[in-house]
């Protein structure tokens, strides 16, 4: 069978061996705000081919609109000649998310909610929101990865729909 037969498949359809294949799908994005919304709807509308469970959607995209938004207004300042990249990993257990912006990057203290509010005052919510709706966040100069597990573990209670 070929690739592009498994990919005209929904997700329930395909073999476990199928499903361990990994999806990755890398996406540019201009750096309009204007773009996000429309750009994050049709990535879902892609997962959801791929088999994504319904209820990670709103996390999943309150996450991405706001990782995406960040790297165009704080990393590539509204410019329109730099570009956001947007790499989807999907893989049986998890979905991860890179974002990519042409900026110089940014230094966010981890784990210290005060310290975080208190340092970007009215602004710099966004890496905690993420945070609470994904089950992991990374980040290091320009790059901005998060994790949402598409099956939580026996006895995790972890932030599988948000």
């Amino acid at each position: 069978m070929s690739a592009l037969e498994v990919r005209e498949r929904s997700w329930e359809d395909t073999t476990r061996e199928e499903q361990a294949l990994i999806v990755q799908a890398n996406f540019l994005v201009v750096s309009h705000l204007g773009l996000v919304d429309r750009f994050v709807v049709r990535l879902l509308h892609f997962l959801r081919r791929w088999g994504i469970e319904e209820k990670m959607v709103p996390a999943i995209r309150l996450a991405l609109v706001e990782a995406i938004s960040n790297a165009i207004e704080h990393g590539n300042q509204l410019q329109l000649s730099r570009m956001v990249t947007v790499t989807v990993t999907m893989g049986v257990d998890k979905i991860i998310f890179r974002i990519i912006d042409e900026g110089n990057g940014f230094i966010v203290p981890e784990n210290n909610a005060t310290e975080l509010n208190q340092q970007f005052a009215d602004r710099g919510r966004g890496i905690l929101m993420m945070k609470s709706v994904m089950d992991e966040v990374y980040w290091s100069g320009n790059t901005l990865e998060m994790v949402k597990y598409r099956y939580p573990s026996a006895g995790e209670t972890g932030r599988y729909g948000g």
